[in-house]
């Protein structure tokens, strides 16, 4: 399989990646991707070395996912999943059924899980190992998002009010700076 990744590899030099929007998990190490210079890289050792499933299960667990999407041509991810963890949904973008179900789904359908989500977020940004020691970058980048993040947890505590859908997406995106920043 080398030479075939050796090709691969090539091939991916000829296109541009970004973050994506949303954690997606490199299948080599079972984490998500941390960079977009790691992306190439990372799909082309895919090719060579062992997917790391139980890493990718144990990582969703300990993060408190219970959705995902499987974007190949078939439910070959969506059926292993069935089987080693039952607590998370899994659509498959090559179902009509799962499709139908992915443009029918509303915000407003995952109220009971936003409670949590502002919590997990000031969590997840506190146990993040730190790897950047400019002062600047970090007070930036980590510093202020944290405090942001913090005032509208206690804001809508004190109002007793649910996060809103535009609340939860400002928080993942002040997560998100937390974490390229780290």
């Amino acid at each position: 399989m080398e030479p075939c990744a050796k090709a691969f590899a090539a091939e991916l030099t000829k296109y541009r990646f970004h973050m994506p929007e949303w954690p997606v998990i490199a299948n080599v190490n079972g984490l998500p991707y941390k960079d977009k210079e790691s992306i190439p890289l990372l799909l082309k050792k895919q090719m060579t070395h062992p997917i790391q499933w139980q890493a990718t299960m144990e990582y969703m667990k300990q993060h408190g996912i219970d959705a995902a999407i499987e974007m190949g041509p078939k439910k070959v991810l969506k059926n292993l999943m069935k089987k080693a963890s039952r607590h998370i949904i899994v659509y498959s973008t090559n179902t009509r059924e799962d499709l139908e179900e992915l443009y029918e789904l509303d915000p407003e359908d995952f109220v009971d899980k936003r409670p949590n989500f502002l919590e997990r977020c000031l969590a997840m940004a506190v146990c993040t190992p730190n790897q950047n020691f400019n002062d600047e970058e970090f007070q930036a980048g980590v510093i202020e998002p944290y405090r942001k993040l913090k005032e509208m947890y206690y804001r809508l505590a004190d109002e007793k009010k649910e996060p809103e859908a535009h609340h939860i997406k400002e928080a993942a995106a002040l997560l998100r700076k937390i974490f390229n920043t780290k």
